[in-house]
């Protein structure tokens, strides 16, 4: 694969810099020299060249927060003098936009953002024909985002594909938990000659992660950890906007923590471990409880219809998940901790007792855990794609 291509050429200063414009903007220069311990004369002159590259520009609205911090830090400072209000540093929205594309269920969505990962236009969804070759899917793929940029009059910078699964590597994918099920395709290649696009393939957990720590209400927040219930349970970490891993994938799969000691056993044998947490081992212990076959989607009915013995699962199920969450926290310390995935709307029904389980397991020593369960739809998934996309073009 060629190198990929970054929004301007640069020294690290200049990068970091714009990274903390489009992480922290509008910010003032003070702000900046102080983050990122450089002279404010320094910052003066990186944000010239960006000005002048055309990647930042000023605006006259600041980050209260940090601007407040940056006048606290320098205590010598004149606080009743009077002058015009200082101009902010925000990367410049207009002229670059990006795509972001999901693929679950056979489903594709996509949408176009600029870059503040504000939309340009609006969401559009296609059903892919069905096929059992990866490579066909990303044709599809391809043709469908040339024809939303066309009708759009977009020229976007980059795609990103977010499929509903797990990355191995830059180019491969993994449908199921079983890494041996990657199929042998270039993924990437595919895509960029379909479309005519340079292209990206993201993971969509840790794409989320880089959205809600960029672009979203986490981007105050240090150390941020998300984990993901679906057809698997993995989680990943976020540490100042970036993700934490070996480079392949940073999102890690969850074996066999053991929640509930009473709990269905798993296909390895293990009693009450976070498998049973997948949504197929749901569907089959519910199934067990009221006598008869269901799938997920049944539970999920059930559990919104108030029927009792669903509401009465869900209350054990979010116990199971506080004590993951707990676990996750003792070795993941994060600031925030996001719980998404297909478990999201059932968690929702009762938050309290994902808070009880998380209380029982948690030392009492220890610091509050603040966890929020967070929308995963298809729409939220290609904008977090394409949240990435803008990451990686900044450089």
């Amino acid at each position: 694969m060629t190198k990929e291509t970054s929004w301007f050429e640069g020294s690290e200063s200049t990068h970091r810099v714009a990274r903390a414009i489009l992480k922290h903007g509008p910010i003032s220069r003070t702000s900046l020299a102080s983050m990122q311990g450089l002279s404010l004369g320094a910052v003066s002159r990186i944000a010239s060249d960006l000005i002048h590259e055309g990647v930042v520009e000023e605006s006259l609205r600041c980050d209260a927060d940090l601007v407040q911090t940056a006048h606290n830090s320098h205590a010598d400072m004149n606080t009743n003098r009077r002058g015009r209000p200082q101009t902010g540093l925000r990367v410049r929205p207009a002229g670059h936009s990006f795509v972001g594309v999901h693929v679950q269920h056979g489903k594709a969505e996509v949408l176009a953002v600029d870059a503040a990962c504000a939309m340009l236009a609006s969401p559009r969804s296609h059903m892919l024909e069905p096929s059992s070759s990866l490579k066909d899917v990303c044709h599809q793929i391809g043709a469908m985002i040339a024809e939303y940029v066309l009708d759009a009059s977009l020229k976007p910078a980059k795609v990103a594909l977010s499929l509903h699964g797990r990355m191995i590597g830059g180019n491969g994918f993994c449908h199921t938990p079983d890494p041996g099920s990657v199929q042998d395709a270039d993924v990437v290649g595919i895509l960029q000659d379909s479309c005519g696009i340079e292209s990206m393939l993201v993971d969509d957990l840790d794409s989320l992660l880089m959205y809600r720590g960029w672009f979203g209400n986490g981007h105050k927040s240090s150390r941020l950890a998300a984990v993901m219930i679906d057809r698997d349970v993995s989680f990943s970490i976020c540490e100042n906007g970036v993700l934490q891993g070996n480079g392949t994938r940073t999102g890690n799969v969850i074996g066999h923590i053991p929640l509930d000691a009473t709990g269905p056993r798993c296909a390895s044998g293990h009693r009450g471990c976070s498998q049973c947490l997948t949504c197929d081992s749901l569907a089959e212990e519910y199934s067990r409880i009221i006598g008869k076959v269901c799938g997920y989607d049944d539970l999920v009915s059930d559990a919104h219809a108030g029927i009792a013995q669903a509401r009465r699962f869900i209350d054990r199920l979010g116990v199971r998940v506080g004590t993951l969450l707990a676990t996750i926290a003792t070795f993941a310390l994060p600031e925030k901790l996001l719980v998404c995935g297909a478990l999201a709307p059932l968690l929702n029904l009762n938050q309290d007792s994902v808070r009880s389980g998380i209380n029982w397991y948690r030392h009492g020593d220890s610091s509050e855990l603040h966890f929020e369960i967070v929308d995963t739809s298809s729409c939220v998934l290609a904008r977090a794609a394409a949240a990435e996309s803008i990451v990686r073009y900044l450089g």
